[in-house]
């Protein structure tokens, strides 16, 4: 059986700092479809890795669950564009 320490939970989002992200595991982006904020959609998104650009200084890099666990990385030589989604942005957008 599953058991949960109760707990409260704020009415707003609180992004996790991007030095608590953790290569390899899994996070999840909500957003709303419509501006009453009733309709969330939500994709699992995997965090794997920051700068990959010779002059990037502070992006994070996410990728589509499906691509990552079927083994597709961001480092790979030569990948095939619709192999994969990958989602950047500077630190400051994740915050």
């Amino acid at each position: 059986m599953l058991k949960f320490d109760q707990r409260e939970i704020p009415p707003y989002a609180r992004p996790i700092p991007s030095d608590k992200l953790i290569e390899g595991e899994t996070y999840f982006h909500v957003l709303y479809a419509d501006k009453g904020m009733k309709i969330p959609t939500i994709s699992s998104l995997v965090y794997v890795g920051k700068n990959f650009g010779d002059d990037e200084v502070s992006t994070l890099y996410f990728q589509d669950v499906r691509s990552y666990l079927a083994g597709v990385r961001i480092t790979d030589e030569n990948p095939d564009p619709d192999s994969a989604r990958f989602e950047s942005g500077s630190v400051l957008d994740f915050v």
